[in-house]
Parts: C-alpha cells; structure tokens; sequence
C-alpha cells in the first residue's frame, strides 16, 4: 500500500473519530439531565439540569396520588414537606423569586423578595426576620383564597 493511501486512510479514521466526538460533546451540552426528588406526602420536585446553565436547576413541582399527577408550579428551586401540618414550602424563581406554601390544595405567597430566604425543616427563614413556622405557613394558606393549580 502506497504511503499517500496510508495518509488518507489515517485521515479518514481521525475524521470519523472527530465528528463522532463532535456529536458526543453536542449532545453532552444539549441534553438535560433529569432527576425526581421525593419532597414526602406525595409531592415530587422533577428537576432538570442543564450543562450550559451554568448549574441552574430547572423544577418541577408536583403532587402524586394514586397515579395522577397534579403540577402546582415550575422554576422550582427548593421544596420542603412538614409533615405535622401536610404542607409543602416551595422557592420558586418563575416571577422573580418568591416562596409559596401550598396546604390542603390551597396555595398562599409566603415570601415575594426571597433572595435570602431559606426553606428548612423548622420553616422559612431569614438572618433578622421571625422564622415563619410550619403552623404559620398552614394558616395563612387557610386564609387563603387561591387555590394551587
């Protein structure tokens, strides 16, 4: 076999192998990865990471019972079940960021300006503001009259 032959084979191979490595990496940037979170008392948090959006996690929030999936919202960044009252604390960045809570079907804004807001197990909290408790987020959801979604 000739040497000019040898060559083109040779470069025949890298060029297959380059545009294989050229579909890998696209699909690799492109494609989201998706992940479900069991939140507790049915409610799921499906969440899709995207590799160009430089690690923002893209959720949503939704209720399972018997099968049937019921949305409350998306762009959700956090949620957090209370048990001792069947509520769910949910940050959500989809008009600007904000905390809802959703109770008994009823959903209540907690928090329009959440920037230092945090979800934790004892409630919502912020450094200098009175921690809102589960039994708080419950009654203003009460109070309520919108329901969620």
């Amino acid at each position: 076999m000739s040497l000019i032959k040898k060559i083109l084979i040779g470069l025949g191979v890298l060029a297959v192998l380059g545009a294989a490595f050229a579909g890998w990496l696209y699909y690799a940037m492109t494609q989201p990865e998706i992940w479900v979170e069991d939140v507790g008392g049915g409610w799921k948090l499906a969440q899709r990471r995207y590799a160009m959006s430089h690690g923002t996690n893209f959720g949503v929030l939704y209720r399972e019972i018997d099968g049937h999936r019921d949305t409350v919202d998306q762009f959700v960044y956090q949620a957090h079940f209370y048990p001792q009252v069947r509520c769910v604390a949910y940050g959500t960045t989809k008009e600007g960021v904000q905390i809802f809570g959703v109770c008994s079907g009823r959903r209540v804004r907690i928090v329009d300006d959440a920037s230092e807001w945090h979800i934790r197990k004892d409630g919502v909290f912020k450094q200098g503001e009175t921690l809102i408790t589960p039994a708080q987020i419950l009654h203003l959801a009460q109070r309520s009259s919108s329901s969620a979604p």
